[in-house]
């Protein structure tokens, strides 16, 4: 069989995913024509909440088991310190639904994860799946390196134009220093132009290092500081990558920063019309559930894997689920599906 080209399966499986594509597409649409009309002053008295103030379109997307988990705990951490520590191992895509990911990721401006995701994952937060070819329309089904030694040649080869940037939520730039301090490659930044760094306004200004040496036992101790700011410009020029910070306010209670102001700068400072927010929990659960991020989710891509993880999973809006003990070990059941959700068609 030719491998340059796709088996039956592969045309279906492209096909659904094109049409979930053309709905999406056709709903960011719908909102940036009706921000433009009230930019424009067409019917500025509108009390629509999305076009009040613009902001970036939002997709929030993430595979879960059966019972809603999106990762696992190790059950030996958790015994001896109560946290446990959540494992990035539990396997809960299809390659359908692997290419569904990088299908939604090739026509959003912005990928958002959180600090958290960004050093248990390291995540490169690009598209390596949904290709095209000079003559042929956008299709899938292996990598693009790996395409290129199947007889395409990579001059007739190229990625979906744009790339989504990578934006991390780190508050506190805790897990961002984390991997700079401890000069570790940022997968993100190495795989883009740049990413965009989220982050207080105060973080971005606190004293990160202190080092203080005895040159001898009757010389004073000497103190040299670097502020946060200083620490990552020092990394990208040793790694040569950029990395943009963004400080944003916080929320009113203090907690974090506040999403309709950081996506409303996201929108004008950094002309990011969509974003596709992938997780992890803490913030699937902030965009979807939270009181901050009131009418800020446009639309939700989840698929579903045939898996019970049970007490030991991490849920995919952020709560550990103690499960009474009925289940205690994973559990397969079939195939995994994907579920498109559809939306009500915009009023403007």
């Amino acid at each position: 069989m030719d491998e340059d080209h796709p088996t039956k399966e592969e045309q279906a499986t492209n096909k659904d995913l094109e049409g979930i594509l053309s709905n999406i597409s056709r709903w960011q649409k719908n909102q940036r024509d009706g921000q433009r009309k009230v930019e424009n002053n067409i019917f500025p008295q509108s009390k629509d909440p999305l076009l009040e103030r613009p902001r970036p379109f939002i997709l929030v997307t993430y595979a879960q088991t059966i019972d809603g988990m999106i990762a696992v705990k190790d059950p030996i951490c958790e015994k001896s310190n109560g946290e446990g520590k959540v494992s990035a191992n539990l396997k809960l895509s299809s390659s359908e639904s692997f290419l569904l990911t990088h299908a939604l990721r090739s026509i959003h401006d912005g990928l958002l994860i959180g600090g958290n995701t960004l050093s248990t994952d390291n995540p490169r937060l690009n598209n390596r799946l949904w290709w095209r070819t000079n003559k042929e329309e956008m299709s899938g089904h292996g990598d693009i390196d790996s395409k290129s030694k199947t007889g395409t040649s990579k001059e007739d080869m190229i990625l979906p134009q744009g790339q989504p940037v990578p934006i991390i939520l780190d508050t506190n730039l805790r897990h961002v220093m984390k991997l700079i301090q401890n000069q570790i490659s940022i997968k993100s930044a190495a795989s883009h132009d740049y990413i965009i760094i989220c982050c207080s306004e105060k973080a971005l200004k606190k004293i990160s290092i202190s080092n203080e040496s005895n040159l001898n036992t009757n010389a004073a101790n000497t103190t040299t500081t670097r502020t946060h700011e200083e620490e990552i410009q020092n990394y990208c020029r040793l790694h040569n990558v950029r990395i943009v910070l963004l400080p944003c306010a916080m929320n009113p209670s203090g907690s974090g920063l506040d999403l309709k102001l950081l996506l409303e700068e996201l929108y004008s400072k950094c002309e990011i019309k969509s974003i596709m927010v992938e997780g992890g929990a803490s913030i699937l659960s902030t965009f979807v559930l939270s009181q901050q991020a009131k009418d800020c989710v446009d639309c939700a891509c989840i698929t579903i894997c045939p898996r019970i993880v049970g007490r030991h999973g991490l849920n995919a809006m952020g709560s550990m689920v103690d499960g009474d003990g009925r289940i205690d070990q994973e559990e397969h059941v079939s195939s995994d599906s994907m579920f498109e959700f559809d939306s009500p068609e915009a009023s403007w």
